[in-house]
């Protein structure tokens, strides 16, 4: 878990538990993206140039919330969550300016932005 951070790379890794990224940012790009997480992943309260959640496997709930994406020389700037495996809910509320949603498999509920 973090807090605060001013940059997120988390790729590749094999996490048993939970993964929480709270607030923080900058104008660094955030890519959680190619990871196994054994519980839930939230992120929320992010301001950043550009965050991707992408290629991972969540075994329970992920939420994404709250992300601003503030890249000021990318006029088509979006929240990427992307081609992930999702054990139970997948839900993205709040995310400034949208979210570009594609190709997620959910076992539960696809809500708010995330929904096709």
């Amino acid at each position: 878990s973090a807090s605060y951070a001013t940059l997120v790379l988390l790729n590749g890794a094999n996490v048993y538990g939970n993964v929480s990224l709270l607030g923080g940012g900058g104008s660094n790009d955030w890519a959680i993206k190619n990871n196994t997480i054994h519980g839930n992943l939230l992120v929320g309260g992010v301001s950043s140039d550009w965050l991707g959640v992408l290629f991972n496997h969540v075994y329970g709930n992920a939420t994404v919330k709250n992300v601003i994406a503030n890249d000021p020389g990318d006029p088509g700037r979006l929240v990427f969550v992307a081609i992930n495996t999702v054990g139970w809910n997948l839900t993205c509320l709040g995310n400034d300016p949208g979210v570009a949603a594609y190709r997620n498999a959910v076992s539960g509920k696809t809500v708010g932005q995330c929904a096709p």
